[in-house]
């Protein structure tokens, strides 16, 4: 009979540590879900820079053809 109410006892105790355990792991979980929507976030903020910076680049190298080199350098001197 004692070494089925120690076995019950530490059964218990398993149980409430495995309980406290997982509410751990939630709190990790999410806390690592955050962390993920705030760098994807942070991604797509840079992602949108980048085609802006490319689009700014595609426009320079157009006015480089259309009104030469030297014109791009003085407009660029301008622009700043």
């Amino acid at each position: 009979m004692n070494k089925l109410k120690t076995l019950i006892k530490n059964l218990t105790i398993q149980c409430v540590r495995l309980k406290e355990e997982v509410i751990q792991l939630r709190k990790e979980k999410k806390r690592l879900s955050d962390d993920v929507e705030f760098y994807k976030g942070k991604i797509k903020n840079m992602s949108d820079r980048t085609e802006l910076l490319q689009e700014k680049a595609d426009d320079l190298e157009r006015v480089k053809r259309y009104a030469g080199a030297v014109q791009s350098r003085l407009i660029r001197l301008f622009v700043r």
